[in-house]
């Protein structure tokens, strides 16, 4: 790519969902969530892990930039859409920058 240094940013989010009591009611939050952060911070998102467990989600985002500060950003505020989200608690954030 003619010295262009591109960056790959994933982040893994690990929420506890506390007003869940259902399989159903789980995805409704998540899919709100994953909805939120693709519209408004144009990452891709995924939930990856804990599919089968409603008080428990584990959502990875990914995206590209050629500023690590910016993909930083990116994540953070992320971090800030999740704790917004009544009854869901961010218990665990990892970043991999590539």
């Amino acid at each position: 790519m003619g010295g262009v240094h591109l960056i790959v940013g994933v982040c893994l989010l690990t929420l506890r969902l506390h007003s869940t009591h259902s399989l159903k009611e789980k995805r409704s939050v998540i899919k709100r969530l994953v909805a939120r952060m693709q519209n408004q911070l144009n990452v891709s998102v995924a939930e990856v892990d804990a599919h089968d467990i409603w008080g428990k989600a584990v959502i990875a985002l990914s995206t590209v930039s050629l500023s690590e500060e910016v993909i930083r950003g990116i994540f953070q505020q992320a971090e800030t859409l999740t704790e917004q989200v009544p009854g869901v608690e961010l218990i665990d954030v990892s970043v991999s920058l590539l």
